[in-house]
């Protein structure tokens, strides 16, 4: 069962008839699966998944995750026997940092595989199967570079899910696709050493960037439900897993898309109004730039919520008023926001910054127990890469000191996107190399603000 995450938002059909299926969710990697007892009188019966997606490109992110040990240990096909420490220390030798490592160790796997699917062994991910054939598909490339990577010490994971035609309006998806993310500087690192392969003027692309073209379904590998399959342990989940008797017997399945035209886009944005998050954290303005429907940013927020994900989004308040927001979240009255709106003001020279729609806002997130945060933001002209460290700097300096807030809203202004540009307006375009996120120019002035209805 695919879902949303920070790069995708999906909207999937009812469950489908005729049989009545049980959601159940793995406890490691928590993807979510249909569980179904099929029966004589189900022959011929047919189920049909339907889901509306809108994907963006996909660029380092940062990582959340509490506990990063799974990402470094061995699984049954992916071994981290002396054989892949001796290749993960020389393939990283005077290699300094995690990110410099993981690229030789991609530029590596890009070296000696080669995509083939001829013969037998391919296509299960078997890392030493890989490692001796130097052949394989996407599967095989990702489990060679995962087992290296975690051989050095350095947390990678595998994704599945299916690559989507960018340049047809229509038609059948011919298979399944994976790929991977390898985490330096604390941030997952996307990649996809295989579609590098067929492509070899892409592969700087493909060190750091997944097209919008993605549909994602699963995450991790060896995964364990319950109730447990007879076969034990799944290798890795996208195509429908079935047994009869306790044995694995193939599934009949198809797959196929249809791009959404520009008035169901329109619509589909409208439900899902708010951007993607970037690993977590949410750029964006609910107050001017997009006016967003208070009632549509915290359902966003609580489904984020749901699924584990720290949200996180920009405001104009300061670290010298985090005092101020820290009462009225804990205490959420009229005098405690009017004591907000005046500091604000105040700092201001006048102008009402904090609009009648964020205060409902403000106080929509704390009925819900939605925690507003204030950053006090480098100057405009220093770069992106030193004010986007600054920031991450004061939020983990923030949960530091408050243990007990697993996740934090941050409401309102996108100064971070680059200088003088905000990511209000998402695209979808899916051809290779081309952003889906395309940044517009914030020519705004206080006084403009002050003249709008």
């Amino acid at each position: 069962m695919a879902s949303s995450d920070g790069y995708q938002r999906v909207e999937v059909a009812k469950e489908p008839s005729p049989l009545k299926g049980q959601l159940i969710r793995d406890p490691q990697f928590k993807n979510l699966a249909w569980l179904y007892e099929i029966l004589p009188s189900h022959s011929n019966d047919k189920l049909t998944f339907k889901y509306q997606v809108l994907r963006n490109e996909k660029l380092a992110y940062f990582n959340f995750e509490k506990s990063l040990d799974h990402f470094l240990e061995a699984e049954p096909l992916v071994p981290l026997d002396e054989r892949f420490k001796k290749l993960a220390e020389q393939t990283t030798q005077s290699k300094k940092t995690d990110f410099e490592k993981g690229r030789a160790i991609y530029d590596y796997v890009l070296s000696v595989m080669k995509y083939d699917k001829t013969g037998k062994g391919w296509g299960r991910g078997d890392a030493i199967y890989a490692c001796d054939a130097k052949k394989g598909n996407c599967t095989d490339f990702h489990a060679l570079f995962i087992a290296i990577a975690r051989a050095a010490k350095i947390p990678a994971r595998f994704m599945v899910g299916f690559t989507i035609p960018w340049d047809k309006q229509d038609g059948v998806i011919e298979g399944y696709h994976c790929w991977a993310e390898f985490l330096a500087d604390g941030k997952w690192i996307p990649i996809d050493i295989s579609e590098a392969s067929k492509n070899p003027a892409a592969k700087d692309y493909y060190f750091g960037h997944h097209p919008a073209n993605r549909f994602e379904f699963t995450r991790g590998r060896n995964l364990s439900y319950d109730p447990m399959p007879k076969e034990g342990p799944i290798n890795f989940l996208v195509y429908p897993y079935l047994e009869i008797d306790g044995k694995i017997t193939k599934a009949d399945a198809e797959y196929s898309f249809r791009r959404l035209t520009p008035s169901e886009t329109t619509i589909l944005k409208g439900r899902f109004a708010l951007p993607s998050p970037q690993g977590g954290i949410v750029y964006g303005d609910p107050g001017h730039a997009l006016d967003w429907p208070d009632e549509l940013i915290v359902k966003h927020l609580e489904e984020l919520k749901e699924s584990g994900v720290s949200v996180i989004f920009l405001e104009h308040f300061r670290t010298t008023e985090q005092t101020l927001l820290d009462q009225f979240f804990n205490n959420p009255t009229d005098a405690n926001l009017k004591k907000i709106i005046q500091t604000v003001r105040a700092r201001n020279k006048g102008f009402d910054q904090i609009k009648p729609g964020e205060q409902v806002l403000l106080k929509t997130l704390a009925a819900k127990r939605l925690r507003p945060i204030g950053i006090e933001l480098p100057k405009r002209k220093q770069t992106f890469k030193i004010r986007e460290k600054h920031w991450f700097k004061t939020i983990q300096e923030y949960l530091n000191q408050h243990p007990d807030t697993t996740w934090v809203a941050y409401v309102g202004n996108s100064h971070l996107q680059g200088d003088g540009k905000s990511s209000d307006d998402l695209g979808l375009d899916e051809k290779l190399n081309v952003p889906s996120i395309k940044l517009d120019n914030l020519t705004e002035t206080p006084q403009e603000w002050r003249e709008r209805p």
